[in-house]
């Protein structure tokens, strides 16, 4: 495991740009673990990008966009890149989203309306027992579009951050300070985490 303390430039990782949070991350899976970077993609192209706002009737938010624009997801959906969450490519998020429903439910996060599954909801990463990364396009008025959540297990919601990148530079700054285990399988996953409720 890489150390944090050896690389200054994860201490304030919110402060960083898409750009520069890939770089670490790369750098990072390259040493650690090169099978998942080895399955991470090229840049989403411009023609790939439009297809992908067509489809799910929205524009996205600009720091999940610039992150397509370094990796279009990956090549292997089997290996975990958040948190055991395989990053979609924009096909992967259409395709989740083409399968989604509006379904109301009741729960206690006030910044996310009261659905189970809203196509206002837009896939960025999944796993192979359905839990869902999403960026929500329609909050609550506590809310913030493009907030980043997530559908557990057991179909309860999880705030993960404010904005994609939020979330994205928390994930960074946990792999460097030894919050996940490399797999055999090449996979990253969190030991103990809230994104596993019911599934470790």
């Amino acid at each position: 495991m890489s150390d944090t303390k050896q690389n200054p430039s994860t201490d304030d990782t919110e402060c960083l740009s898409i750009k520069e949070l890939w770089k670490l991350l790369d750098n990072w899976l390259k040493t650690n673990n090169p099978k998942a970077y080895e399955s991470l993609n090229p840049p989403i192209t411009p023609e790939e990008l439009k297809e992908f706002e067509t489809a799910v009737q929205t524009k996205l938010p600009e720091d999940y966009k610039e992150s397509l624009l370094i990796h279009n997801g990956t090549t292997d959906e089997y290996i975990p890149m958040f948190g055991g969450y395989s990053y979609c490519d924009h096909e992967g998020a259409i395709g989740i989203w083409e399968w989604s429903y509006e379904e109301e439910d009741t729960h206690e996060i006030p910044e996310i309306r009261q659905f189970w599954w809203s196509k206002k909801w837009i896939p960025f990463a999944y796993n192979d027992q359905t839990l869902t990364c999403c960026l929500d396009m329609d909050p609550t008025p506590m809310g913030t579009k493009g907030q980043a959540i997530a559908i557990t297990i057991g179909g309860d919601l999880v705030l993960l951050g404010k904005s994609f990148k939020e979330f994205f530079a928390k994930y960074v700054k946990d792999v460097y300070d030894g919050k996940y285990d490399v797999y055999s399988d090449g996979g990253m996953l969190m030991s103990v985490d809230k994104l596993y409720r019911g599934y470790t």
